[in-house]
């Protein structure tokens, strides 16, 4: 019996998997990754202690969110927020600081024109650390920043989780000449929580260079009991610069002036932050419309010609998304979301071969991706490599176990107890 037969009649190892280990959610296509840049920069632990005193939590009776001080006037403090954190109604939310004290959000305003931020104040005699603004203009693509905030809290447990999310800029499209939507002009690919809206987007000195204002959809947290839900890695944040920019106009005197805008030629940034932003609100079409626009601007963009293909699979067209994830590779040939998203649109097809020879170099580069495993595993025992495939889905599950996916880790091994019991691995 062939192994897409071996459970209820089905037909493809995609279908059967899901049914086992309903395996989209668990191991999703992930985000678009770049090579790394070797520059100096402090202790990721100095900027996370750092940014420990300056992050506060807003909470009001049914939301959380997170916010960074950004200036002390006397014993009035301001915070800089994301608008979607609060409304604009003094006193409903409380600003907890780093020493766990709370007080009264007063003077609560919105920026204007849709911008995702906000202001609110609070008055205490205590000392707090302010946070130092940087220049968002500076900050280029695969570029290191950092978030730091806190977990929305869950039904059984009280505690919002400290949470110090390090990763790279996708794109900056801050010189756009034209307004992005929210003012939502930085994408990077954090692994953020649920409840950190509002949270501080730190460079590598530290300094303060956005407010953290959306994500991608959300999934279910099985790797931490604490948090409610893990976000995945597409993140959108309003920059420093459009805040100063537009500061007075909330009553906020930073007394600063930006430095020139340094023109520098298109990029196709602003169209590839649209698409991933129609993206995660469902228009797919809308979103290979604004990548391939992207595409136009810069030949070169890896990362839109991967997120379109991630665009198309979703939409059906799996052989055109091995199309977009081929260009990437030729661009970045030592991309791995790139050769994993492929690989993944290979099995789907049933083409094992090419899919197994994807997997094995995402696994070469990253011998630690369980997800890798499950399905070079599942591709092997198709093709009747029985004892390989055995040994790929046990190193997943060990795996699983490692990283603290223990939902993932489950379901492995009921799926290879099914397989045992039909005897399709010894």
């Amino acid at each position: 019996m062939k192994l897409r037969l071996w459970l209820y009649g089905l037909t493809t190892t995609a279908i059967i998997f899901s049914a086992v280990v309903d395996i989209d959610r668990f191991f999703p296509i992930p985000t678009p990754v770049k090579t790394q840049k070797a520059i100096a920069a402090l202790d990721p632990r100095i900027i996370s202690n750092n940014a420990s005193s300056i992050t506060v939590q807003i909470n009001s009776e049914n939301s959380h969110g997170c916010g960074v001080i950004i200036k002390q006037e006397g014993n009035t403090y301001t915070v800089l927020t994301a608008a979607n954190v609060v409304g604009e109604k003094s006193g409903k939310y409380k600003i907890t600081t780093s020493d766990g004290k709370s007080y009264e959000a007063k003077d609560i305003k919105r920026l204007p024109d849709n911008i995702d931020l906000a202001v609110a104040k609070f008055v205490s005699n205590k000392t707090y650390r302010v946070a130092k603004l940087g220049n968002s203009d500076t900050i280029k693509s695969n570029d290191k920043v950092y978030v730091f905030g806190f977990s929305k809290t869950t039904s059984t447990t009280k505690k919002s989780v400290e949470h110090f999310a390090p990763g790279k800029t996708t794109a900056n499209a801050s010189n756009a000449s034209k307004s992005l939507q929210n003012g939502y002009a930085l994408m990077y690919d954090n692994q953020t929580l649920a409840g950190m809206n509002g949270s501080p987007v730190l460079n590598e000195n530290g300094d303060l260079i956005a407010i953290h204002a959306d994500s991608d959809t959300a999934e279910e947290a099985s790797e931490n009991p604490n948090v409610a839900v893990l976000k995945t890695t597409r993140n959108f944040a309003v920059p420093i610069n459009t805040f100063v920019q537009q500061s007075k106009t909330v009553g906020i005197d930073l007394r600063i002036s930006l430095p020139a805008t340094v023109a520098t030629s298109p990029k196709g940034d602003e169209y590839y932050i649209q698409g991933g932003q129609k993206e995660i609100k469902g228009d797919l079409k809308g979103a290979i419309a604004d990548y391939s626009k992207a595409i136009e601007v810069n030949p070169q963009y890896a990362e839109a010609y991967n997120d379109r293909g991630i665009a198309r699979f979703k939409l059906g067209d799996k052989q055109g998304s091995i199309e977009d994830f081929s260009q990437a590779l030729r661009i970045i040939s030592i991309g791995t979301n790139a050769r994993y998203n492929r690989a993944y649109a290979y099995f789907q097809l049933q083409n094992y071969q090419s899919a197994i020879a994807d997997f094995n170099e995402v696994l070469r580069i990253n011998p630690n991706n369980a997800d890798s495993y499950i399905y070079r595993g599942i591709a092997r025992l198709e093709l009747k490599d029985k004892q390989g495939g055995k040994a790929d889905l046990q190193k997943a599950a060990e795996l699983f176990k490692q990283q603290g996916r223990m939902e993932a880790y489950q379901k492995t091994l009921v799926m290879m107890r099914e397989l045992q019991k039909y005897r399709l691995i010894d």
